[in-house]
């Protein structure tokens, strides 16, 4: 369940998020954060929330709302996270090679990956909840995925949108015409009896 927005965070504090995120509950102390949680960074006579900004996305926080920037600032990379499957990820290197990648892929590709990038070798289904944490840890701020149809994949498309993370479906590449293609089970089985 979402509380707040990066949308509902700029409308109520008139700042500016430096990526999209949604949060199920709030923070103030990093030592009860949960995942998934905003950490509001509070000035105090005694502490400055400041301080524990790092210490909040070690433990996990989607966010952080700050005043100013805290000190020794903070890795702000953010990247994609690439779903098309490995005979499809060397179509990416060009434009992404630069870029922390996460490719997520179920046998290994055939190439050498850019320095960036980081391969997980995994076979779903998925559930939503490691999904979730799969966006956040990576830091994602698009998910590029392939059509590859059916509900077997369908948890990070899910969490997508719980995080409001940019989604791009690849299509599927058409079908050449000298391959048999068919729709149901039944054109299957008579196309199998010929």
């Amino acid at each position: 369940m979402t509380l707040w927005s990066s949308a509902d965070a700029e409308s109520a504090t008139l700042g500016k998020a430096s990526a999209r995120f949604a949060v199920g509950g709030l923070s103030i102390d990093t030592r009860t954060l949960k995942e998934g949680d905003l950490f509001v960074a509070l000035k105090g006579d005694n502490r400055d929330g400041h301080d524990f900004v790092r210490a909040a996305f070690d433990a996990r926080a989607a966010a952080a709302l700050v005043t100013r920037a805290p000190d020794g600032g903070l890795d702000d990379s953010w990247g994609p996270l690439l779903t098309v499957g490995r005979q499809q990820l060397a179509v990416f290197v060009g434009a992404l090679g630069e870029l922390a990648v996460l490719a997520r892929v179920v046998d290994e590709p055939d190439f050498a990956l850019p320095p960036s990038w980081q391969l997980i070798q995994d076979r779903g289904p998925y559930a939503l909840p490691g999904e979730l944490t799969l966006l956040r840890e990576h830091r994602a701020d698009v998910l590029v995925t392939k059509d590859s149809g059916g509900e077997y994949t369908w948890a990070k498309m899910q969490a997508a949108d719980e995080l409001g993370i940019s989604v791009v479906i690849v299509r599927r590449p058409a079908v050449p015409p000298d391959v048999p293609l068919v729709s149901d089970v039944a054109d299957a089985v008579e196309w199998l009896r010929r």
